[in-house]
């Protein structure tokens, strides 16, 4: 593990959590929203969005960003795949962009 990684692993804890706590949160407050996504396009979404956590989860950063983007794109009202692109960003090193993600989360 390089120095940095190990140095930051607290704080990248943290946030991961703070996203997890959050995607949570807007999965409760959203459930009772009306789907504008046609089932076949909200699908495409869920695969592609599954996808992008486990590119996340084994450090494919670059992969995870790119396919939270597409989700992002197929179905822009889940919250989801905002938080979880946001993750992606913070743990890029992308914090400007990562906060855009969160507040659109957060909408």
């Amino acid at each position: 593990m390089s120095l940095i990684a190990g140095r930051y692993r607290p704080l990248l804890l943290a946030l991961g959590l703070a996203m997890v706590a959050i995607v949570g949160y807007l999965a409760i407050r959203s459930r009772d929203r009306e789907l504008t996504a046609d089932p076949a396009t909200y699908e495409a979404m869920t695969r592609t969005f599954y996808r992008a956590l486990a590119h996340l989860d084994v450090g494919l950063l670059d992969n995870a960003r790119q396919e939270f983007t597409r989700a992002t794109e197929l179905v822009p009202e889940e919250p989801a795949a905002w938080a979880n692109l946001s993750l992606a960003q913070v743990r890029l090193g992308e914090f400007d962009n990562a906060l855009k993600s969160a507040a659109r989360a957060a909408e």
